[in-house]
């Protein structure tokens, strides 16, 4: 489980690791300087510092050194001045640190409603307080009727009511999306179009869009060209909204631990469902970003931490926290030819290793594959982008090519198989059919070099003929070399000595 520094019964499970400035430098890496702009400081852990309203040091944006307090050398220009102010400016947050990718719009500030506003509201409030009243209490019959039953269940298989009652509550939170459909394509344009420039408040109802959906003749009878033009603009605006950055630290912050909590929901519901162990560190990326680090695990899944690598949970999403800050990297280094193809190589070892179910990793042979792995393994890896060359990912020199292959290993669609035993004969057939065409299979193994040339005891010559156990234990008898002196005059020295002295003289 997190930390019980946690101060939210709702939020128990979400730790927050102290300030990355108590951390000592590891791998050699300099540590932020005082100079740097300070972390920001640990929110406490309750649900109320979800909403801006609730903390406003989340709505503060961390400010850097400015460059008066800089010393300067006179002698620089102003071109310098104005480079080391953008480079401050560039790295003040996420967004900030990735120009010309697209960023999500901030929320408008709702107008205070006037008093007829507030009036309507009070009317609504009163209507739905008494209709939630009136569910809250059918709620609880249903609750009595729900523990009576729970206990009933627990007596009769001998079993504790609260693990029965794990049994039916965990259930999947998770949603996948589905594809865009024309209906909420729509849906989505009239949106756009009447509610963009609405208070909070007024905007119009899915029910009430689908009407004017329904009384727009513009978006009646309409060919596959528009409705194809309308599907893209729903998927790029989820796109944005799934991959869009956030505009400040303080939206960043906030999407980091609202999104947090409900993985560590998600993984609490996966344990009970499958009875695996599952643990997450998270932390930000940068000194100035105001997200904090933080770590879960269900049950007692931490124990491996502690008990295997002899590491305090806290103290470890320290030092991850220290290790992302060091980076300093925006999406294009972290997405370069390098991290890519150090990635794509993990998940082919991994996935080797797994299919395979050995300990050690097996090797894969990329110029023999067809021989070393499809035939002598028995398995095969699906799915390789078509426009991506066959080879190791080192060996890969274009970007786009190592990003296919590496979205590919990530989704799913390029993964290893195993083959049928009738599958593996017909590649063996066809091997040896290729061959006899005169195709050459796989890369053949470079020959000796002393090929031609007779090898062995029985080559002859002394250089070839092997001792007898005789001879060997009377070479170990006869190679005692005698112990040296403890100490050994020098005669160099002794003369440098004898003529320095005589020079003297």
């Amino acid at each position: 489980m997190a930390s019980p520094s946690t101060s939210s019964t709702q939020d128990a499970n979400y730790t927050a690791a102290p300030s990355l400035s108590t951390i000592e430098p590891i791998d050699g890496r300099t540590h932020p300087s005082p100079s740097s702009p300070p972390p920001s400081s640990t929110p406490t852990t309750t649900r109320e510092n979800l909403h801006p309203e609730h903390d406003s040091s989340l709505l503060e944006e961390p400010e850097g050194p400015e460059l008066s307090s800089r010393v300067l050398n006179p002698q620089q220009s102003k071109a310098t001045l104005a480079a080391i102010s953008a480079g401050e400016a560039n790295s003040s947050s996420w967004a900030a640190r990735n120009p010309g990718r697209p960023i999500l719009p901030t929320r408008p500030v709702p107008p205070r409603p006037d008093a007829a506003r507030l009036a309507s509201r009070k009317v609504a409030s009163d209507q739905k307080k008494a209709k939630q009243e009136s569910v809250h209490a059918a709620i609880k019959k249903l609750l009595e009727y729900e523990a009576e039953k729970v206990e009933e269940i627990a007596n009769s298989h001998d079993m504790l009511p609260e693990k029965v009652r794990k049994f039916f509550t965990g259930y999947k939170h998770f949603v996948p999306t589905r594809k865009a459909q024309l209906s909420n394509a729509l849906l989505h344009a009239k949106a756009e179009e009447v509610n963009k420039d609405r208070p909070v408040g007024a905007k119009y109802t899915v029910r009430e869009l689908r009407e004017l959906v329904k009384n727009d003749p513009d978006m009646q009878d309409l060919d596959s060209d528009q409705e194809q033009q309308y599907i893209d603009e729903l998927v790029d605006h989820r796109k944005l909204q799934n991959h869009g950055m956030r505009a400040n630290n303080a939206a960043a912050a906030r999407d980091m631990k609202s999104t947090m909590l409900n993985i560590f929901k998600e993984l609490d519901n996966l344990a009970l469902r499958t009875g695996g162990y599952f643990y997450i560190f998270g932390t930000r990326g940068h000194v100035n970003d105001s997200g904090d680090p933080t770590w879960y695990g269900t049950d007692n899944s931490m124990d491996f931490v502690e008990d295997v690598l002899h590491q305090d949970p806290d103290e470890t999403c320290w030092l991850f926290e220290q290790w992302g800050c060091s980076r300093n990297q925006n999406i294009a280094e972290r997405d370069s030819l390098l991290n890519v193809r150090r990635t794509c190589v993990r998940l082919i070892k991994s996935g080797l290793k797994g299919i395979t179910g050995r300990k050690t990793t097996p090797v894969m042979n990329y110029d023999n594959y067809e021989i070393a792995i499809m035939k002598n393994m028995g398995i095969k890896l699906v799915g390789w982008p078509i426009d991506v060359p066959f080879m190791s990912p080192s060996k890969i020199c274009t970007v786009t090519e190592i990003r296919k292959l590496r979205d590919a290993l990530k989704d799913g669609s390029c993964h290893w198989v195993t083959m049928s035993a009738a599958e593996v004969e017909q590649h063996t057939k066809n091997i040896a059919a290729r061959r006899a065409a005169g195709e050459t299979v796989g890369k053949p193994r470079a020959p000796r070099g002393d090929r031609g040339k007779k090898r062995g005891p029985r080559a002859g010559g002394k250089e070839n003929k092997r001792p007898s156990k005789r001879a060997k234990l009377a070479a170990q008898r006869k190679g005692k070399a005698p112990k040296s002196a403890a100490t050994i005059e020098d005669s160099d020295v002794d003369d440098d000595e004898s003529e320095s002295s005589d020079g003297g003289d």
